[in-house]
């Protein structure tokens, strides 16, 4: 008899998630076509991930499988600078702040990413917010507070991705981190 092989081991994945499947296949679209789904499909992931308040830990075997691509929508559209999507951000965000909500922050932030480079795309999308005491879109603003605590813990100098540093143009990085942080 042969071993199974590795789709057939996923396949007989004991889960108590009974809409696994379905969440997969909503995350996996939302992943392939980079956001652009209707807003139901958040919705739907956010109303099943909800379901499971009182008992969030069933969520942990699949929570890496649907935060990370979750959490690359929102990397690549930081990474777009100006031409970001807000719409898109703050519906990625609006998932994102259920997962977090559901099975705490701290279980969810370590499937953000957190390389150095994004810390100054993920700080231009953050202020792109508005302003701080403005807490129309404070879920956005919480997830990308979320994502900058992960990044900021990487040891790294300022002085190498600080892409304005010398132009004059709005300040240092470390200016504009102190700005958010006031």
């Amino acid at each position: 008899m042969s071993a199974p092989s590795p789709e057939e081991e996923d396949s007989n994945e004991v889960t108590f998630v009974v809409e696994k499947d379905e969440v997969d296949a909503l995350v996996g679209r939302i992943d392939e076509l980079e956001g652009a789904v209707e807003p139901a499909v958040y919705h739907r992931v956010s109303a099943v991930v909800e379901r499971y308040q009182e008992f969030g830990q069933l969520l942990d075997p699949h929570l890496e499988g649907w935060i990370a691509p979750l959490a690359s929508v929102l990397r690549a559209q930081a990474r777009a600078g100006d031409a970001a999507d807000m719409v898109l951000v703050q519906r990625v965000s609006r998932v994102l702040h259920t997962f977090a909500t559901v099975r705490g922050y701290k279980t969810v932030v370590k499937f953000f990413p957190h390389e150095v480079r994004d810390l100054e795309p993920a700080l231009e999308l953050l202020l792109a917010q508005g302003e701080p005491a403005d807490t129309t879109h404070w879920e956005t603003k919480y997830v990308i507070l979320l994502w900058l605590s992960i990044i900021v813990r990487v040891p790294f100098d300022l002085a190498s991705i600080d892409t304005l540093q010398g132009t004059g143009d709005g300040g240092s990085l470390l200016d504009r981190i102190m700005s958010v942080a006031q």
